[in-house]
This record gives C-alpha cells, sequence and structure tokens, in this order.
C-alpha cells in the first residue's frame, strides 16, 4: 500500500476523532487487522474496503488511490 494511501485513511479517522477501535469494531474488523492496513502492513479485502467507505462516506477511490 501506497503512502498516499496509508495517509487518506489516517486523515479520515483523525478528522472524525476516532481510535482505531472504533473504525475496526464499526467495520467488523480487529484493531490489529485495521491497524495494519492503516500502516500499509495489509491490503484489505475489497469487502472491507467497501464497508469503510461507507462508514467514513468517502469513495473507495479518495479513501485508497
Amino acid at each position: 500500500m501506497s503512502y498516499q494511501k496509508k495517509e487518506n485513511l489516517y486523515k479520515a479517522r483523525k478528522k472524525r476523532l476516532l481510535t482505531q477501535e472504533e473504525v475496526a469494531s464499526a467495520v467488523g474488523i480487529k484493531r490489529i487487522h485495521y491497524n495494519r492496513i492503516e500502516k500499509g502492513k495489509s491490503d484489505p479485502q475489497l469487502t472491507v474496503v467497501k464497508k469503510l467507505s461507507i462508514f467514513f462516506n468517502e469513495s473507495m477511490d479518495e479513501l485508497f488511490s
């Protein structure tokens, strides 16, 4: 995952003053998995990408491109 992708996800979370635990719980994954996605150590499955997009009310392209 590129730096920009990681930064977009991090900014979306911080803009809403949420913890990684809160985001992970909202989309149905474990915090450690969300942490790895946000840090670029793991690429999320398409279903998780869709859930994150809906949760943050941003397009998948905005979050992951």
